[in-house]
């Protein structure tokens, strides 16, 4: 199971060191110049140093914009890049608007890991040929 987290201050960070102690993959966003207070004993930080030990576990942030691991970017102008991503994924919930928000968090998630400010989102999603109709 890999759960994302929006956010990595301190609270946040107290609830993915949980779950990593319980075997579970942990992913954490922020934003690029976090606003946490108590930066110490929060994964937060590796945003800023690049690597950031809380307790036993080391947090490194994963994204370089040049790079573009979450998502294309498209330099327009020396002040302006397009950063586009489109994700599929099988449904993870039973419930289609459900999946869809979640859909829409992670599509969101991938444009704020790479500095961006999202304008629009985009999904795909399949279907079964023999899908009943009217679901």
């Amino acid at each position: 199971m890999l759960v994302l987290i929006r956010g990595a201050g301190d609270i946040a960070t107290g609830i993915a060191m949980r779950l990593w102690r319980a075997g579970v993959q942990v992913v954490m966003t922020d934003l690029p110049q976090p606003t946490a207070i108590r930066r110490t004993v929060c994964f937060s930080q590796a945003i800023v140093l690049g690597e950031t030990q809380v307790e036993d576990a080391t947090a490194r942030r994963a994204v370089d914009v040049h790079k573009s691991d979450d998502a294309s970017v498209y330099k327009v102008s020396d002040e302006l890049a397009l950063v586009q991503t489109l994700d599929f994924f099988p449904p993870i919930a039973d419930d289609p608007y459900t999946f869809g928000q979640i859909a829409a968090t992670n599509a969101l998630s991938d444009i704020y890991a790479m500095g961006g400010d999202p304008k629009l989102a985009l999904n795909i999603m399949c279907v079964p040929e023999d899908m009943p109709e009217g679901l």
